[in-house]
């Protein structure tokens, strides 16, 4: 059984598994209603972000790494 869509604790970070069960990086992540960011390790950034709304109604995050934009899945 593969494990997808979920967020798994290891060693005191958070990391995401995608809907292919592998490990999200360097972008924003949607889950239960709220949007986290993972860095380029896969690990949830914590504290606050500044995230920009975009004409076209994508997020942009320019923390990380290629300023990720991707389109709101909510």
């Amino acid at each position: 059984m593969m494990v997808t869509n979920t967020w798994y604790r290891y060693t005191s970070a958070w990391y995401y598994l995608g809907p292919d069960g592998a490990m999200c990086q360097s972008q924003l992540v949607e889950n239960s209603g709220k949007i986290y960011a993972v860095d380029a390790e896969g690990k949830m950034i914590t504290g606050e972000i500044l995230v920009s709304t975009l004409s076209d109604g994508a997020l942009e995050y320019k923390g990380l790494a290629g300023n990720w934009r991707g389109a709101v899945i909510l």
